[in-house]
C-alpha cells in the first residue's frame, strides 16, 4: 500500500498541469451543485415561513364543504358558531383570528382601473397574533375596527396607480347572492417578503365586511399559529380532534395541504439536485477518464516495463485508482473551497430576483432576494462524490490499458 500511495503521487506531480486543470473541471461542478443547493434550501426556507406569516397562518379551521375545496372563495358555508369556535381553539393553546375572504373586483378612478382580487376581512386587534408585521413596510396606516378603509399590496397599488387616500370601490356578492358595493378610502400600501400578498393582498376591517356581506358574528375561516418546529400536518389533526369532540364540524387543514403547489415545487428541486450532481458524474467521466487514457499512453513502455520486470497488474490497477482518487481529493478540496466562497455570497449578499418575480409567478414565495443556507450535509456529500466518482471512472480506461499485451507496450512508437 506504501508504494501505491508513492507511485500515484509522483504520477500525480510529474503532471501538474493535466492534474489541476481535470480536478478544476471537477471543482467547478462541485462548487455549481454547492450554490444551487444552497440557494434552493434557503428558497423553501423563505417560502415556508412567508407562507406562514402572510398567507395561511399555521393551520386554517373552516367549514368541511370550504376545506373540500380551499382554493375556492365561497360566503355558502361560514362558520357561523365563530366567538364559541374561537374560544375552542384557544382553549387548546393556539392563538387564532377569524378571516372573511371572498372574491371581489377593485375598481378605482372612477372605473378606469379594476382588477379582480381576494379580499379579506381581518380582525385589527387580533390578526397580529398570527400574522406577524414585524417585516411588513407599511405605507400610511392600518385601519381600525368599522373603519371604511383598505390596505393593498403594493404591486395591486403600482398596477393600479393607486394613492394614499383614494377613494376605491369593492363589488362583490353577499352571502345571499346580491350584488354589494363597498365605498373605501386607502389607508395604508404594504410591501412583504411574500409575492402573493404584494400582488394581490386587500385587507379591510372584519366587522365591516360582515355587515356588508350578510354575515353578521361569521367568518369563512380561522387561522390559527402552530407551535413552530413540530408537525404541522399532526398538530391540525389533533386540533380537529379536538374540536370534533367538542361538538364543532370543522375541518383543520395545516399549511402544508394549503400550500402543497410550494411543496410540489420542492419536490422538484430535489430531482434538480439529482440532475446536478449526475452533470458532475459526467465532468467527472469524462476528465478523469481522458486523464487516465493520455497517461497510459504517454507512460506505455514504462508501463510495459514494470509488468515485465513482474509488477503484478492488480498492483498497477489499484496504483492508477490511487492516482484517480488523488485527482478526486484535489478537485474535491478546491470544489469546497470555491463551493463556500459561492454559498456565503448567497448567505450574507444573497441574488436578487425582483425584476422577475414581480413579472411573473415562479411559485417561490419570494418576493425580492434570494437568500442561500449553509448545507453542512451537502458539503460533505459533494466530497465523498467527488472522490468516489473520480476514482470510479478510472476503472474503465485503467482495465482497458492493462489488457494490452507487455510485448506491445514495450513497442516504440
Amino acid at each position: 500500500m506504501p508504494f501505491i500511495l508513492s507511485f500515484a503521487l509522483r504520477n500525480l506531480g510529474r503532471h501538474r498541469r493535466r492534474t489541476m486543470i481535470t480536478a478544476s473541471a471537477l471543482a467547478v461542478g462541485l462548487g455549481i451543485f454547492l450554490m444551487f443547493d444552497s440557494m434552493l434550501q434557503g428558497a423553501d426556507g423563505q417560502s415556508e415561513r412567508n407562507v406562514i406569516w402572510y398567507e395561511f397562518g399555521g393551520a386554517r379551521v373552516s367549514s368541511p364543504e370550504s376545506a373540500a375545496q380551499p382554493e375556492k372563495l365561497s360566503l355558502k358555508h361560514p362558520l357561523s358558531d365563530l366567538p364559541a369556535l374561537l374560544a375552542a381553539v384557544r382553549s387548546h393553546g393556539y392563538q387564532a383570528t377569524p378571516r372573511l375572504a371572498f372574491e371581489a373586483e377593485l375598481v378605482a378612478g372612477g372605473g378606469l382601473s379594476s382588477r379582480v382580487v381576494r379580499a379579506q376581512g381581518v380582525d385589527p386587534t387580533g390578526d397580529p397574533s398570527v400574522y406577524p408585521r414585524k417585516d411588513l413596510a407599511v405605507e400610511g396606516q392600518w385601519f381600525g375596527a368599522g373603519e371604511p378603509k383598505v390596505v393593498v399590496g403594493t404591486w395591486l397599488a403600482q398596477d393600479m396607480d393607486l394613492k394614499l387616500g383614494q377613494a376605491v370601490t369593492l363589488t362583490t356578492r353577499t352571502r345571499e347572492g346580491s350584488f354589494q358595493v363597498l365605498d373605501l378610502e386607502v389607508s395604508g400600501i404594504v410591501s412583504s417578503p411574500d409575492p402573493i400578498l404584494n400582488r394581490t393582498g386587500v385587507f379591510l376591517p372584519l366587522d365591516l365586511a360582515q355587515s356588508q356581506l350578510e354575515m353578521e358574528g361569521m367568518a369563512t375561516e380561522i387561522s390559527v399559529a402552530l407551535v413552530p418546529g413540530s408537525d404541522a400536518d399532526a398538530q391540525a389533526k389533533a386540533l380537529e380532534a379536538a374540536l370534533t369532540a367538542q361538538g364543532h364540524t370543522v375541518r383543520v387543514l395545516s399549511w402544508r395541504v394549503l400550500a402543497s403547489d410550494l411543496l410540489a415545487i420542492s419536490a422538484g428541486k430535489q430531482k434538480g439536485s439529482s440532475a446536478m450532481l449526475f452533470l458532475v458524474f459526467v465532468i467527472a467521466a469524462v476528465g478523469v477518464g481522458n486523464t487516465m487514457l493520455m497517461t497510459f499512453y504517454e507512460r506505455k513502455t514504462e508501463i510495459g516495463m514494470l509488468r515485465a520486470l513482474g509488477m503484478p497488474d492488480p498492483r498497477l490497477f489499484w496504483s492508477f485508482l490511487a492516482e484517480a482518487a488523488g485527482i478526486g481529493v484535489i478537485g474535491s478540496i478546491l470544489g469546497l473551497v470555491l463551493g463556500g466562497l459561492l454559498v456565503a455570497f448567497l448567505v450574507f449578499i444573497g441574488l436578487d430576483f425582483s425584476a422577475v418575480v414581480r413579472q411573473m409567478d415562479i411559485g417561490y414565495r419570494i418576493s425580492g432576494i434570494y437568500y442561500g443556507v449553509w448545507v453542512p450535509q451537502s458539503f460533505i456529500a459533494a466530497a465523498v462524490a467527488g472522490v468516489v466518482l473520480a476514482t470510479l471512472c478510472a476503472i474503465g480506461p485503467t482495465r482497458r490499458a492493462l489488457r494490452l499485451p507487455i510485448t506491445q507496450s514495450l513497442r516504440s512508437e
